[in-house]
């Protein structure tokens, strides 16, 4: 059964949605024997994003958990004059969860950076019927609900798509929901 949440639109007036990470359920990816050979987080090739033309920086990645291939792939689209000068970013896969560790550091952006991201055959068997998974900004202790146009996900399929969270800077994110 898919689940789709309606979008959040962030407005000059609406109040952040801040959580406890203790209140938080990231969601996890399939155990494969290359976690243990792959400790650190998988890394995208680095890409040049400069003020005068749009980019994209795409990952890509597949692994074996047990019978099934395991395909996680992102993207980042830049539109001309997000950023103020030439920064080399990439993305970041952690191998235990679904989050991701945006480089560099880049304390805001000029427009919003839009993130895209699908996973199949993920292990969403422990997500509850009626929980809402979102895209969380990690910072401490706490994680904030990044608006986007929408995520779903089919525990049947194992599929989670995200389209076009709207990032403000580059942080630590990822997928989970409230407990």
């Amino acid at each position: 059964m898919e689940k789709n949440r309606s979008p959040l639109r962030k407005t000059q007036n609406e109040t952040k949605k801040i959580y406890p990470l203790s209140g938080i359920i990231f969601i996890p990816l399939p155990h494969n024997s290359m976690k243990s050979v792959f400790p650190k987080p998988i890394r995208s090739n680095v890409v040049t994003v400069t003020n005068d033309k749009a980019a994209d920086v795409p990952f890509k990645y597949n692994y074996w958990a047990g019978r099934k291939i395991v395909t996680i792939e992102m993207n980042l689209h830049f539109e001309p004059g997000t950023v103020k000068e030439s920064k080399d970013v990439c993305i970041a896969l952690d191998t235990h969860t679904l989050t991701v560790d945006l480089s560099p550091g880049i304390s805001s952006f000029q427009k919003d950076v839009l993130f895209s991201a699908s996973a199949t055959n993920l292990d969403l068997t422990s997500v509850p019927e009626d929980a809402i998974v979102h895209l969380f900004c990690i910072s401490d202790s706490l994680g904030e609900i990044i608006p986007s146009e929408s995520i779903k996900y089919d525990k049947a399929s194992g599929s989670l798509t995200l389209t076009n969270g709207r990032l403000s800077h580059f942080s630590l994110y990822g997928f989970g929901y409230l407990k």
